[in-house]
């Protein structure tokens, strides 16, 4: 197994900062199936710390259920000044109107500097109704927030298929973004930082919408792909479901996530959220093998902090070999046995 590897990270200052109108961050937290805090969120707040330090406000961390307020001690670790759960019956369970709601209703009173949320499943889903209740700009999967000399965000967007990276300005106030997971480096938590803890109950329109049953489509029998260590990403040279699950298995031996291409999930053999690229997610593992893929500059720009990168491809001339520091020009489906023999072996 790969040791985990040693990152030099800013660290947290233990300090807590005041609460100043016109400059407090506000980063909206999500947690897992599990009730987990997400690391996009650990992300999210590493950044935030940065720039409320900057501006001279509070870092704020927003959630809306019990599960934010039972994780305090993390979020204050990564900065938090204040941890605000808002609180209503409608919001026990996500819909996006509600959530969208909740915030709207306090945002006037308070007047932060900027939201930020992930450019989750969730936030993508109620971060634009949020921003449309505000008449408000809003600036869709970013990989990085800056400040320009004014204490303007600074949102940085991908273009041309990643080729260069605009920056995005906001006309609107409080400014308004939406981050992709696995673009910002974590900071180095501190153990001395505390956080206010408040809870507000918000008053919330009746749902227009209702959970009526949820189901995970992913393996979870894999590794998770987000904060992955190894990840074995596939491509349409694997050929189809069968070529995914002996993949899959490879991943298995060796406790790795898996990923796709966005020509695999659109051919429906993996689940969205496993795509990885400049419509999908960004990731940063320390070893990323890729069987089958082309490496088209729409995938590897989700790959730009990964550390090693090993290709597997019968094609010498696909591009993948460009982004690769081990390639091997094969037949991925006589190799693989090899490989998960010699892995096996060496993992007993």
């Amino acid at each position: 197994a790969l040791k985990p590897r040693v990152h030099k990270r800013r660290p947290i200052g233990s300090a807590r900062r005041a609460s100043k109108r016109g400059r407090d961050v506000w980063v909206v937290c999500e947690t897992d199936l599990e009730g987990r805090i997400t690391r996009g969120t650990l992300e999210l707040l590493s950044r935030g710390d940065e720039l409320a330090t900057r501006l001279g406000g509070a870092m704020v961390a927003i959630g809306f259920d019990g599960a934010v307020a039972r994780h305090a001690g993390l979020l204050a670790s990564f900065g938090a000044d204040t941890v605000l759960t808002l609180e209503h019956p409608a919001l026990n369970s996500y819909t996006p109107e509600g959530a969208a709601e909740a915030v709207a209703k306090i945002v006037s009173t308070h007047a932060p500097w900027g939201i930020l949320l992930g450019a989750t499943e969730r936030g993508r889903d109620w971060g634009p109704r949020l921003a449309a209740r505000l008449g408000l700009g809003l600036t869709g999967d970013a990989i990085d927030i800056e400040l320009d000399s004014e204490n303007r965000m600074v949102a940085l967007k991908p273009a041309f298929g990643g080729n260069i990276v605009a920056p995005i300005y906001s006309k609107t106030f409080p400014q308004m973004a939406t981050v992709r997971p696995g673009v910002l480096e974590l900071a180095a938590p501190s153990e001395a930082k505390q956080a206010e803890v408040r809870t507000v109950r918000v008053e919330v329109s009746p749902p227009k919408s209702r959970l009526l049953k949820a189901h995970s489509t992913l393996d979870l029998t894999l590794v998770p792909l987000e904060g992955a260590e190894i990840v074995v990403g596939i491509g349409t040279g694997v050929g189809g479901p069968e070529g995914v699950a002996k993949v899959a298995a490879f991943a298995r031996t060796l406790g790795a996530a898996m990923c796709a291409t966005r020509r695999v999930t659109d051919q429906g053999w993996v689940p969205r959220q496993l795509q990885v690229g400049l419509t999908g997610k960004s990731i940063d593992p320390r070893l990323y093998i890729a069987i089958g893929v082309r490496g088209a500059p729409n995938h590897t720009c989700g790959l730009k902090r990964a550390q090693t990168v090993v290709a597997i491809n019968n094609d010498a001339d696909a591009l993948i070999f460009e982004r690769a520091n081990v390639g091997l020009v094969a037949d991925w489906e006589k190799v693989l046995p090899a490989l998960q023999d010699a892995f096996q072996r060496r993992l007993r």
